[in-house]
């Protein structure tokens, strides 16, 4: 069972794995970042794309090694690309959305993209994310990423495919979001189940919200 966690920016995604993690026997897989060779910094959005690209078939291959583990928390799966794109497309008018759903859709029918078996959303207050961003400077993130009509759109489209496929939400404004993650984990969904997604059900998805 391949659980994916995608979500803005500063929702608490990877601090949520990590805690789950701990009370579950699981095995995480890193998000795309932990997977570059060099920085990103300067390029231009296609360019900086390919290396997500590059990455999510890094970590598939990083998958094989995991066969018998049961459980896998994947920290961000493709759609958090697709929704990277819609959002540079709708607040900066940077429009790679052809390029990358030509590439994404080849890879995905050429196996090199993890498909999970349930998708998590992680949500949170904008203010709350936006003050999460501003404390934690360090991490030197670009600002487009913590932009509100950026958030929204990425939220949207996490909606939409929460709407299409089988998913969870999970709000991590609230006190109580580690134990509804276990709950999700322990109680509503088989972590024996290794039912997935049809790939063409997939791609033609991601076609229709990327248009």
């Amino acid at each position: 069972m391949i659980i994916a966690f995608d979500g803005n920016v500063f929702t608490g995604k990877t601090s949520l794995i990590e805690k789950l993690h701990q009370v579950e026997q699981s095995s995480i897989i890193p998000e795309h970042g932990h997977f570059f060779a060099d920085t990103v910094i300067g390029e231009d959005a296609w360019d900086t794309q390919k290396k997500y690209l590059g990455a999510e078939r890094l970590r598939h291959e990083y998958l094989s090694g995991l066969s018998s583990q049961k459980l896998i928390l994947l920290d961000r799966s493709f759609v958090s690309m697709a929704a990277h794109v819609a959002a540079l497309k709708a607040s900066k008018g940077i429009d790679i959305r052809a390029r990358f759903l030509r590439a994404i859709v080849g890879d995905i029918q050429a196996g090199r993209v993890i498909i999970p078996n349930k998708f998590l959303f992680i949500r949170c207050d904008y203010e709350i994310i936006k003050t999460r961003a501003l404390k934690d400077a360090i991490k030197n993130t670009d600002p487009l990423y913590y932009g509100q009509e950026y958030l929204e759109v990425v939220d949207n489209f996490n909606r939409q495919w929460q709407e299409h496929f089988p998913a969870l939400a999970i709000d991590t404004d609230a006190d109580q979001s580690v134990q509804l993650g276990q709950l999700a984990l322990i109680k509503g969904w088989d972590i024996s189940s290794s039912s997935g997604y049809a790939v063409n059900d997939i791609c033609r998805y991601l076609g229709k919200l990327l248009a």
